[in-house]
């Protein structure tokens, strides 16, 4: 049985059993009432919970074309000019509030990158002066982009993979000791509002990295387009090749469009003595020809142009994206976190109960057709039944 179809179960024999105690109080309409209230809540929960799980998120990376900023204006409503009116007097006495209704105005500006990968927001402002808003200067993040610059933004998917409980990239690797080096850094993210740090030096000294990464950048302007790709190099000082697990294990697997190049590299010598990658092509072909040619250069030293150029070529011509449709079958071994089963268990069980006793204690047609007025016990808010004994 599936933990849903378990959840759902006593809100069932909860209803079954008040109709068949209270068959003359406990009406269909409640009845129904009652199935729709817990089934919306239980299953809303629970299918929520099951999406958070599978929500991720990946990297899209691309070429700002345009800088711009637009300007707009819309306006919001709130009630003024409020007055009282009574009529009647002693216990007959009502009042009633009338006001009018009237409108503030907004002045808003935006500025925003126009790239190959989508609009990119880099600052805005919404205020309810138009003197204000034309005071709105651009950020520096605006004023430092320029058309042909690489950039990235995020997009959201669903990640199976990650989310299955048995999955494939679910493992324990051995982290500890790499973890405690300092070597397991956290999965990279959007920096400067459209830059994205690819290459991670964990205390190797890699000469001219800063030229390494801006390469990168350059290279992956193409293949983001072309291969929906997404590159990180990895230099960590160590040959162990239980390092790339447990990269893996910390990064969940990482993102399915992700290729990840872990290189190990001498700190002294800046010689290349493993070379391993994490990625999701179909062919593996790809990650084995990587390995092999980027070991064939032996050395960092003077040579980021061609570890840059063999990634390149390599990519354009062996990287093919596998879709996550591959893994949907995943899909049902997703359950949610803890904290929404045990949400939804306190909606199935004692909130089932709840209802139970809430329309055992009311006339829920009486309560529509009258708007709840003099159906109710004058101060608990709750009407008695007639019991039939």
């Amino acid at each position: 049985m599936t933990p849903l179809f378990l959840l759902m179960l006593f809100p069932i024999l909860t209803i079954v059993g008040m109709k068949i105690w209270r068959s003359e109080q406990f009406t269909w309409l409640e009845a129904g009432v009652q199935l729709l209230l817990t089934v919306v809540c239980v299953i809303g929960l629970y299918q929520g919970g099951r999406y958070s799980q599978m929500s991720s998120v990946e990297f899209w990376t691309g070429t700002v074309q345009s800088k711009a900023h637009d300007d707009g204006h819309y306006t919001t409503s709130y009630d003024c000019n409020c007055r009282e009116s009574c009529s009647g007097s002693g216990s007959s006495r009502s009042c009633s509030t009338t006001c009018d209704t009237c409108y503030t105005d907004h002045y808003t500006r935006e500025w925003f990158l126009s790239t190959t990968i989508g609009q990119i927001e880099t600052s805005s402002i919404d205020t309810e002066s138009r003197m204000r808003r034309n005071g709105f200067d651009s950020d520096q993040h605006w004023n430092d982009a320029f058309p042909g610059e690489a950039c990235s933004k995020t997009n959201t998917y669903l990640n199976y993979v990650q989310a299955a409980e048995f999955s494939l990239h679910n493992r324990s690797g051995t982290s500890e000791s790499f973890s405690k080096a300092g070597l397991l850094p956290k999965y990279p993210q959007i920096y400067g509002k459209y830059h994205l740090e690819r290459v991670l030096d964990l205390g190797v000294g890699v000469p001219n990295v800063a030229q390494m990464s801006r390469g990168l950048d350059n290279y992956m302007k193409t293949l983001g387009g072309l291969k929906q790709i997404n590159i990180f190099l990895v230099f960590v000082p160590t040959t162990d090749p239980a390092y790339t697990g447990a990269l893996e294990a910390h990064w969940r697997g990482a993102n399915k469009n992700d290729t990840i190049i872990v290189v190990g590299v001498d700190k002294g010598t800046k010689d290349i003595g493993m070379v391993d990658v994490i990625t999701w092509a179909k062919d593996p072909i790809y990650k084995l020809t990587l390995i092999d040619e980027l070991m064939a250069l032996k050395t960092l030293e003077g040579t980021f142009e061609a570890f840059l150029s063999t990634v390149n070529e390599t990519t354009l011509k062996l990287y093919e994206r596998r879709p996550m449709v591959e893994f949907e079958y995943l899909k049902d071994e997703i359950d949610p976190p803890t904290w929404v089963l045990v949400l939804c268990i306190i909606f199935a069980i004692p909130g089932s109960l709840a209802l139970a006793y809430l329309f055992d204690r009311i006339d829920l047609a009486t309560v529509f057709s009258r708007g709840g007025g003099r159906s109710f016990r004058r101060g608990s808010g709750i009407r008695i039944r007639r019991r039939r004994f």
